[in-house]
């Protein structure tokens, strides 16, 4: 949402969310988030980007209208950290990640950068953050690729093969079935 190109004022948005439980606003500048989640106490709104690093994470957390924050590349690898300052600060902020992404795009061009070392997550492996995550959003601009994420991450059923058919901007060869439960777990605080 852009408040300056949307059809909603601040009190508009304000109202929505105190007449429908259900309705969240993600602001896709932090300029707009700043001023709705500033001005309006009701936990209703979130910042669209992932937070990558400690002070950002610290800075939105004062806002009292903050909903969830998406954590990205390095903290999500700090992850029970994150948790725990989310945790002192306020009990009912959610916890956010892409687990389908891999590597940002903007490190496409980057040469030897396969994507094992950014974050991910396989369907097999996500018990692991069951009590760190509050919601693993699914995302892709494929239609017919996001409804097979969706599968495999709602029934639980473990990827094995090839990463790179799975994850976006992966190039690499190493399959699902090599991912032992053991490296997942410790990328959940490898910094």
């Amino acid at each position: 949402m852009n408040l300056s190109s949307g059809n909603l004022n601040e009190e508009q948005i304000h109202d929505l969310a105190i007449e429908y439980e259900n309705i969240y606003f993600d602001f896709y500048l932090f300029s707009d988030f700043k001023i709705i989640a500033n001005k309006y106490q009701e936990q209703k709104y979130m910042y669209h980007y992932p937070i990558q690093n400690w002070i950002d994470l610290n800075y939105i957390l004062h806002f009292d209208g903050l909903h969830s924050v998406t954590i990205g590349e390095p903290l999500i690898f700090d992850i029970k950290k994150v948790k725990t300052l989310i945790t002192r600060s306020r009990d009912n902020i959610q916890l956010r990640a892409y687990p389908t992404i891999g590597r940002p795009t903007v490190y496409n061009d980057y040469p030897g950068d396969h994507g094992l070392c950014h974050f991910w997550v396989l369907p097999q492996h996500v018990y692991l953050y069951e009590n760190l995550i509050d919601v693993m959003d699914i995302l892709s601009d494929d239609q017919e690729r996001e409804e097979v994420l969706c599968d495999y991450y709602i029934n639980n059923k473990p990827w094995l093969l090839q990463l790179s058919s799975f994850f976006k901007n992966m190039t690499t060869n190493v399959i699902g079935n090599y991912v032992l439960d053991e490296w997942a777990e410790k990328r959940l605080n490898c910094g």
